[in-house]
């Protein structure tokens, strides 16, 4: 494992906003970055998911008054989005072919943990005003283009099945999400939802 400090994690979690702002361009730099699995779990994903994590944490607590709730919120969520982005990554890595890419694990990492920054940052300020959660989900879909617009810089997947693509990862994320919080929800007391 690296060593990541502020400044390293400050300018990864640049990296994601300007994949937000500038699919396009972004993705084209970051398919020509050389970072290992490794590399993109400790400054990426893990920085990611502890700013949600806390995010929600946050809200949860600000409406609930219960810090015990709160806290087992903020491991489910923190366990819970880890866990998604490796599996659906794994999944992602291993469709690639049928669809007319390439196999890069690493790629395909890079490629959900930067796409799904949008969904968990969006459900986690969610948390802060429950009753427009619908909307912010709506907005979380946003997540849904830049990964669309990732595919083909890195998995090399076909322009004509990048629809396909795109929809079979959304179905399958769902039913990875469902799982998870099935398995979590009772070791943690809560539901996710």
């Amino acid at each position: 494992m690296s060593r990541y400090t502020i400044k390293d994690i400050t300018s990864n979690l640049k990296r994601i906003a300007k994949s937000v702002v500038e699919p396009e361009t972004a993705w084209n730099n970051e398919a020509t970055e050389p970072e290992s699995k490794s590399q993109i779990v400790w400054g990426f994903l893990i920085p990611l998911m502890a700013i949600c994590s806390t995010v929600s944490f946050l809200g949860v607590f600000l409406i609930n008054q219960d810090i015990w709730f709160a806290i087992r919120h903020l491991i489910a969520a923190f366990v819970n989005g880890l866990l998604g982005v490796v599996a659906i990554s794994y999944i992602a890595n291993e469709l690639s072919t049928s669809f007319g890419g390439t196999k890069n694990m690493a790629k395909a990492l890079k490629l959900v943990t930067f796409s799904a920054s949008v969904f968990f940052l969006v459900a986690s300020i969610s948390r802060f005003m429950p009753t427009f959660k619908v909307f912010f989900m709506l907005l979380g879909i946003y997540s849904l283009y830049i990964f669309y617009k990732g595919l083909a810089p890195m998995l090399s997947i076909k322009p004509e099945r990048k629809v396909g693509f795109v929809f079979i990862i959304f179905l399958l994320f769902a039913m990875v999400v469902f799982i998870i919080e099935l398995l979590l929800g009772p070791l943690f007391s809560l539901t996710l939802a």
